[in-house]
Parts: C-alpha cells; sequence; structure tokens
C-alpha cells in the first residue's frame, strides 16, 4: 500500500471519529481531508514516521478552519432555527387560540394550590405569549451563525416551557400538553439535533476509541440505551404530572396498584 493511500485512511480515521460524535456534517468534512492533503504536502516534520505525522494533522486545526466548518454546519442546520421562530409563533398565538379558562380542572384529591383559577390563567397566558415572544427574537438572532448565547436562551426558554404548567398548575389540558411537547421540540433543536452550540470552535479531534479504552463510551451503540431509559422515564413523570394536576381520573400502574 502506497502512502497516499496510508494518508487516505489515517484521514478517514480522524473523520469518522468526528462523524461518530454527530460533530461535522458532509461539506465539514470534505474540507478537514483538503486540509490535511495540504498540510501532508507541506512536508513538515520529515523526521517523523508516516503514522505519527498523518495523526498531528488529524488533530491540528486552524482558526480559519473551524470558523469554515462552523459555517458549513450553520447552514445545513438552518431549518433548525426556522422551526424555532416557528414554535416560537405557535405559543405566542396558543393563549389566542386555546382559551385557557374554558375546560378548567382542579387538583385531583382536592388539594389546594398556591394560585387561584384566575392566576393559575392569567400566568400560564402571560408565560406562553412572553416565551413565544423570546423564542421568535432569538430564533431569529440564530439564523446568524456564530451566536451560541442566542441559542441557549431558547433552549432554556424550552426548559421553562416544560416546568411552567407545573409551577402554575395549569388550569387546562390543552396549556399542559401544548407546553410540554413545544419545550421538548426547542430543547432538542438546540442542544440535540445542531449539537452543542459552537463546539466545533473548542473541540478537538481524535481517534474513535479514547486512551485506555476498549471501546467509545460517546458512541450511538452506548447512547441509545440511556437515551431510551431517560425518554421513557419522562413519559412516565409527564403522565402522573397529569393525574396530579386533575387531567385524569385514574392512573395505571403495574407495580403499587
Amino acid at each position: 500500500m502506497d502512502k497516499g493511500q496510508d494518508k487516505n485512511q489515517g484521514n478517514g480515521k480522524h473523520q469518522s471519529g468526528m462523524g461518530m460524535r454527530g460533530v461535522t456534517r458532509p461539506m465539514a468534512e470534505k474540507e478537514i481531508r483538503q486540509h490535511n492533503q495540504n498540510m501532508h504536502q507541506d512536508g513538515q516534520d520529515k523526521d517523523q514516521d508516516e503514522g505519527q505525522k498523518q495523526e498531528m494533522q488529524g488533530m491540528d486545526m486552524t482558526d480559519e478552519m473551524r470558523e469554515k466548518m462552523l459555517r458549513m454546519h450553520h447552514m445545513q442546520t438552518l431549518w433548525v432555527y426556522w422551526m424555532i421562530i416557528i414554535l416560537g409563533a405557535w405559543v405566542l398565538l396558543s393563549p389566542l387560540t386555546f382559551d385557557y379558562g374554558i375546560g378548567t380542572v382542579q387538583p385531583s384529591g382536592g388539594r389546594s394550590v398556591w394560585l387561584t383559577m384566575e392566576q393559575r390563567i392569567l400566568f400560564m397566558k402571560w408565560s406562553d405569549i412572553i416565551s413565544g415572544a423570546l423564542l421568535m427574537f432569538f430564533g431569529w438572532r440564530g439564523l446568524t451563525p456564530n451566536r451560541p448565547v442566542s441559542l441557549w436562551i431558547c433552549c432554556f426558554i424550552g426548559i421553562w416551557l416544560t416546568m411552567a404548567p407545573l409551577l402554575f398548575w395549569s388550569p387546562t389540558a390543552v396549556a399542559y400538553l401544548n407546553d410540554t411537547m413545544v419545550g421538548a421540540l426547542i430543547i432538542a433543536l438546540t442542544i440535540l439535533i445542531p449539537g452543542m452550540p459552537n463546539m466545533i470552535m473548542y473541540m478537538k479531534m481524535g481517534p474513535d476509541t479514547p486512551p485506555g479504552w476498549s471501546y467509545n463510551p460517546s458512541s450511538w451503540p452506548q447512547r441509545w440505551i440511556m437515551m431510551v431509559l431517560a425518554f421513557v422515564g419522562w413519559v412516565v413523570s409527564r403522565y402522573l404530572a397529569a393525574f396530579q394536576l386533575g387531567y385524569i381520573d385514574t392512573v395505571w400502574d403495574p407495580f403499587f396498584g
């Protein structure tokens, strides 16, 4: 096998390591490949063996290279930020579309809460209006690359939407379900689908398997188990909360009856 083939395999190894982490996209990987080839042609560190040179080339990234990768990644995930804006408009209009004063319920067990019914309706209404407006504004800012603060703010708004129906004891099931689903989608759209904001600017490339490990603990075969368990736990918690808030009369419990 000649040196050109060795070089391609070495580059492919480092690129696959980034691809498995869900960080890069095909356009960015193409740039990395070209960058590595250019570095190889420069003939730096000729005294080192070929394998060591390839590893240094794979892990060395200039600020200019990171900036290019960031912009490519942003263009390929641009639909995410438009979805945030659309969901923000949906949340903003929800109190006007679904009257939170119709179909109100009391918490199960006749327990008293710290808010009156009028306050519960009012707080949920303004929580959705303000959250929707903020999502539209910061989602619009996210259309421009290299604005991680705006994306983190959107993420925290998503967390707030999932918690607000519990904090304000949402008077209607529609408000509870609406904020739960939109909040979960916002969290997924800000940090799960595109990855952590601006991670490309700080990440370091390396081998698929970390030193001292026999497998990659961040690979998808390792991740999916925890993801499924976390999702099931989230669904169960929301189901039990719906009972406590009074939206359903009974709950199915296979363990305690």
